[in-house]
């Protein structure tokens, strides 16, 4: 062993000693825990913006459909339940109802926020969901034509018994004008005046 490899350098003190060196920073690549939002909920986004494009945009750039999409998560609509343009429907009668104007777009601070709050006053009233009245009304519609079906059926046979009875009925009303012939009307005389 020589005397070199027996003394520590002051560098080689100094590292020993020192505090560890924070490891160097590269970017890591996040991965989001998050899912992505169901393809109904999605879609009922895009049909809300699509009929109200004052949600496609917040300050002048373009909003991602996925906010629309957590405001209809947090207010609890069911993408089953109802359409873009059934909600538009909906907070438009509630409005109408409640007397509430429109705030003009340049007054809102977020159309986004503005649009979540008519949205659940809307929602708290208990509206019925505009895919469930059209399904009670296509119910109705086929109820109905089924019952026109039977009356149609029904009249059918109707007419094709009568056809079946057609001659004895021609011969029972021959035979009336037979037993009860008709008495010539009687002729009036002009009155002397």
């Amino acid at each position: 062993m020589t005397y070199v490899d027996k003394t520590k350098t002051t560098r080689a003190v100094a590292r020993e000693t020192a505090a560890p060196r924070p490891q160097p920073r590269t970017k890591k690549r996040q991965t989001s825990s998050r899912k992505p939002w169901p393809l109904a909920t999605q879609q009922l986004a895009a049909q809300l913006v699509d009929a109200l494009p004052r949600l496609r945009v917040y300050k002048g750039q373009a909003r991602h459909i996925g906010a629309v999409c957590g405001l209809l998560a947090r207010i609890g609509v069911d993408a089953s339940d109802w359409t873009g343009e059934g909600l538009k429907t909906a907070v438009d009668a509630y409005s109408a109802a409640h007397g509430i104007a429109p705030a003009e777009l340049g007054k809102q601070r977020s159309p986004l926020a503005y649009y979540a709050w008519l949205l659940r006053a809307t929602l708290d009233e208990r509206p019925e969901p505009n895919r469930r009245r059209h399904e009670r009304a296509a119910a109705e519609t086929r109820a109905r034509l089924a019952r026109q079906a039977a009356e149609r059926a029904e009249e059918q046979r109707q007419r094709e018994r009568i056809a079946e009875d057609a001659d004895a009925i021609a011969a029972v009303i021959e035979q009336m004008r037979k037993d009860y012939p008709s008495v010539p009307p009687r002729r009036r005389l002009p009155v002397a005046s």
